[in-house]
């Protein structure tokens, strides 16, 4: 079965990116929890990365930002990318 959710892939390899940039801190996220919470993007039909960061803000603001984190919609993410 195909899955069409690329889109999740650059969106995260950028978020532990910009991560690793701001706190010289290695950050692994999951592909697939931001596949299966993003609820702007369409998980498997496809997506855009405006969303997706969208998203994770808004998945971020739910919860308490910290600076540590292991998946996706845990407040720190929000923090990264601000």
């Amino acid at each position: 079965r195909q899955c069409g959710c690329c889109w999740a892939f650059g969106v995260v390899a950028n978020i532990e990116s910009m991560w690793f940039i701001k706190t010289k801190q290695l950050l692994e996220l999951s592909e697939q929890e931001l596949v299966d919470c993003d609820t702007l993007d369409l998980a498997c039909k496809g997506g855009y990365p405006y969303n997706a960061f969208n998203s994770i803000i808004k998945l971020g603001k739910e919860t308490s930002p910290r600076k540590e984190m292991d998946r996706v919609g845990e407040g720190g993410l929000a923090f990264a990318i601000q």
